[in-house]
């Protein structure tokens, strides 16, 4: 969202008293720079996780019994079981939808699309919208 208003920022500030002042956005460079913020951010939590005895079991995860749960082979017992799926764009809720990009791969693009349909009425939908409506200005 920040890179996106940028451009409109650098158009305003002849308004106040800047010459010369010019930009154009690299979207490879964003990407990078976004999978690196990622990646610090996930070994922040990761570490903060750690830090507090928790322990982090990758994998696939099944409820057995109340307070079993079995992940990537292993069975884990404890007094209270909290799901937290995280969430992901629903790709089957019209025919033909599974052929489209979701947010996730639009926010990997390396280059910026001439035109892109947005579908959707959701903050995600409008946020990208957004975006790419600030970035096509520039």
């Amino acid at each position: 969202m920040y890179a996106a208003s940028y451009a409109q920022l650098l158009r305003e500030t002849p308004s106040y008293g800047w010459t010369g002042v010019a930009g154009r956005f690299e979207m490879a460079r964003w990407a990078d720079a976004k999978a690196r913020e990622i990646a610090r951010l996930e070994t922040i939590y990761r570490g903060m996780l750690a830090d507090t005895g928790v322990e982090l079991v990758d994998g696939c995860a099944r409820l057995r019994v109340p307070g079993e749960v079995e992940v990537a082979g292993r069975v884990l017992r404890c007094e209270r079981v909290l799901v937290a799926t995280g969430g992901s764009p629903v790709r089957d809720a019209l025919p033909g939808l599974d052929l489209a990009m979701t947010s996730n791969e639009v926010l990997d693009l390396r280059d910026v699309p001439s035109t892109l349909l947005v579908i959707g009425g959701g903050y995600i939908a409008v946020e990208f919208a957004s975006i790419l409506a600030g970035r096509t200005s520039c």
